[in-house]
């Protein structure tokens, strides 16, 4: 019996699939076979994550045989992806995103957002869903994986900054699509599993005692920062995560819709203004020139052409050039624009009424939010790092040597060379390197299935990654009653950002009142970046500061003939080595002990 890992990266854009054996044994990119037309199958690495609702009349349309499946409601893939950008009312795009976003209903169908369809909207949670049976069917037909189903150990990943409600979310949007058993690892620590793989013989050449990794990780959609830092325990180096940022809306597809704009005043210039198809048709063509200029450094231009308004196929079209001094000045100074450290991410509304929406990025500049991480980064591990990896201009940022890309941004080497030179210049000119990687859209579910495997085996270099957020417990307060008052609830902090796997945390100094004999609710709260955090901490007003982690309600049962309606007790926290944050409640001076348990990998 054969036991197999995969790793999924299920991407704002893309999904890919890696599978491998036991250790020693490759990591292969798994092909996912996709509608490539209404008649036509192809198998690529990449799935789109875009889910095109047909009309009635593609519904009929539609290929008879499918590689698996019968349903001809939805399509997942390439199609619906290339369809998507003709019929934009019938295409869901982001559904990470909105999983992400709490102020719209995850099980609420409203997407396509804006599309004025009349019937047949799908949630963000049946989108994600519909990502994954796609993939595990994918899986089910692989003829080595045929018949060993559940002997698969699989590690599906996401955003470091997806809090506690949007990882479990997409866990049961996984159990949903079929896959019984899931872990997560947050997708940066995943490009790094990879690269670790990918030099598992002489990661410690590569790497010194006291080198931070700054994973800048630039999707489609997203971009998402994690430090890393190289430590020595016992004679041994050792790697550490020492902080993740903040889930930020932005990435490649605002680059495309910026040479988009950029192109479109140029056809205005000359000519009538573009409707709303041929400004999408525009933006995709202005991504294809893009990916090419960045590509091959011996064109200096691209043709540019759309169809006239209301032309028929023999009539005319429009034209005009992306040259790379444009493609420059559009995506690499605006998007990297070498701004001092000092400049964060401006946030300022341009209109007291916003339309509902994604919280996209207001501050399209990813210096700004990088350089906003890099400060936030001292406030949390100031006290861990050493004065010399310090910027020694403000003593308030944290400065990387290595940086690790990932993403298909990056994908485009001047992009990787400008943040770079950005890095350099916010540190006084020293250097900072890259650690040399490959295929920037595979990486993250390559890693993924590298981390299922360690996790697994025992076999191989772990991260301590400890906890990606801090953990709060509610609290509620001794105060006076009064007709409709409700008292606000508190909460305690039992574990901190950073804390690592098999470690522990006492409040040892602090008693608490255990209601015992009923049935009574506890609540668990995350929240990340909290500054100088300590366990121990009581927070006011957790229900409005903080996100809900576990909301339980059980009754706390004493021994026969104990009639004590309250227990009084001190609090405990274990963190073990598979990812399960403990929080014991031990009654003081005798034997009583109850626990609540949160998987923080799922």
């Amino acid at each position: 019996m054969q036991t197999f890992f995969v790793g999924i990266d299920l991407g704002t854009s893309n999904a890919v699939m890696a599978l491998c054996g036991t250790a020693g044994s490759q990591i292969e990119v798994l092909q996912i076979p996709q509608l490539s037309s209404l008649q036509s199958f192809s198998s690529l690495d990449k799935l789109p994550t875009v889910v095109y609702l047909p009309t009635e009349q593609e519904k009929e349309s539609i290929a008879s045989e499918f590689p698996w499946g019968s349903s001809r409601d939805f399509i997942v893939g390439v199609y619906a992806k290339e369809r998507g950008a003709e019929i934009p009312d019938r295409v869901v795009v982001s559904a990470k995103s909105w999983l992400g976003f709490h102020h719209v209903n995850p099980d609420e169908a409203v997407l396509p957002w804006e599309s004025e369809i009349p019937e047949g909207k799908i949630s963000a949670f049946d989108a994600t869903r519909l990502y994954l049976e796609h993939l595990r069917e994918a899986l089910t037909t692989d003829p080595r994986v045929k018949g060993e189903f559940n002997n698969l150990e699989i590690t599906l990943t996401v955003p470091a900054s997806f809090d506690e409600m949007a990882r479990t979310l997409t866990l049961n949007a996984a159990r949903a699509a079929g896959f019984e058993s899931v872990s997560l690892i947050e997708e940066p620590l995943a490009a790094f599993y990879n690269w670790l793989e990918l030099h598992s013989e002489d990661w410690r050449e590569k790497l010194r005692l006291g080198d931070i990794v700054l994973v800048c990780d630039v999707g489609g959609g997203t971009a998402d920062f994690t430090l890393i830092r190289v430590e020595e325990e016992r004679g041994e180096l050792l790697l550490r995560r020492i902080n993740v940022g903040e889930h930020v809306l932005l990435g490649g597809d605002n680059m495309d819709l910026a040479l988009a704009l950029s192109l479109k005043r140029k056809f205005e210039t000359n000519g009538p203004k573009l409707d709303n198809w041929q400004f999408i048709s525009l933006i995709h063509a202005a991504r294809r020139a893009k990916e090419r200029l960045f590509s091959d450094h011996g064109i200096d231009e691209i043709p540019i052409s759309i169809v006239s308004k209301g032309a028929s196929i023999f009539a005319g079209s429009r034209s005009t050039v992306l040259n790379r001094s444009e493609l420059i000045e559009v995506v690499i100074d605006r998007f990297i624009p070498l701004d001092s450290i000092t400049e964060f991410p401006k946030e300022d509304a341009r209109s007291g009424l916003l339309e509902y929406g994604l919280p996209y990025a207001k501050d399209s500049a990813l210096s700004h939010h990088l350089a906003a991480f890099l400060s936030k980064s001292v406030a949390i591990m100031g006290g861990d790092l050493s004065r010399d990896r310090i910027l020694e201009a403000s003593m308030n940022h944290v400065m990387p040597n290595l940086v690790l890309f990932n993403g298909g941004v990056f994908n485009a080497e001047p992009l990787r060379a400008r943040v770079l030179q950005l890095l350099r210049f916010w540190n006084n000119g020293n250097e900072v390197a890259e650690l040399p990687s490959a295929d920037y859209d595979l990486a993250v579910a390559r890693g993924a299935a590298a981390f299922a495997r360690i996790r697994s085996t025992g076999q191989g270099v772990r991260v301590k990654a400890g906890l990606p957020r801090s953990y709060y417990i509610g609290l509620e307060r001794a105060s006076m009653s009064a007709p409709g008052y409700v008292p606000p609830l508190k909460a305690v902090c039992v574990a901190v950002q950073g804390m690592e796997e098999g470690t522990s945390a006492e409040l040892s100094n602090k008693e608490f009142s255990l209601l015992a004999g009923q049935e009574v609710g506890f609540r668990l709260f995350s929240a990340q970046g909290m500054q100088n955090e300590a366990v121990g901490r009581v927070v006011e007003d957790a229900e409005e500061r903080f996100q809900t982690a576990l909301d339980m309600h059980v009754c706390v049962k004493l021994k026969e003939g104990d009639q004590r309606k309250i227990v009084p007790v001190r609090l405990r926290s274990y963190l073990s080595n598979i990812g399960l944050l403990e929080v014991w409640m031990e009654e003081r001076g005798g034997e009583g002990r109850w626990k609540l348990e949160v998987d923080t990998r799922g």
